[in-house]
């Protein structure tokens, strides 16, 4: 069932039932990117999840082949904060995965921080945070 207490977001899903909360991300074309809205949407349904008693557990998918390219940055660079970069680094200060306690993935996913390619810089202490948090393979 649809989260009755949740606001609809554009390229998001959120479905509750049985003590299981489900956020899927619904962007295929896009390669599931995420945008500003759909950030805000997660930490809302991570917040009802939080206060409703019978939830035991929240899964975070993605529609299609892929769980998530990560930032739509067209959509970014459209709709920065007021603050500008500095709020944007701010409010994004760890990865989707740095907020879950576990983590599945199929024997061929690939993870990519794809931070020098894009001419930015890592978060703080990303590149110390990321094998502490995620393993070392």
């Amino acid at each position: 069932a649809p989260a009755a207490d949740v606001a609809e977001v554009a390229g998001l899903d959120v479905s509750r039932g049985e003590g299981v909360t489900t956020i899927k991300l619904n962007r295929p074309d896009k390669f599931n990117a995420l945008t500003w809205d759909m950030y805000k949407g997660i930490g809302n349904a991570l917040n009802a999840a939080a206060e409703d008693t019978s939830c035991r557990i929240v899964v975070l998918t993605g529609e299609g082949k892929w769980y998530s390219s990560g930032n739509d940055l067209s959509n970014f660079t459209k709709n920065m904060p007021e603050g500008g970069p500095e709020e944007m680094a701010l409010n994004a200060q760890h990865t989707l995965n740095d907020f879950c306690d576990l983590v599945y993935c199929t024997d061929n996913a690939t993870f990519k921080t794809p931070f020098v390619s894009l001419g930015q810089s890592p978060r703080g202490m990303f590149q110390l945070s990321l094998p502490q948090d995620n393993g070392v393979r």
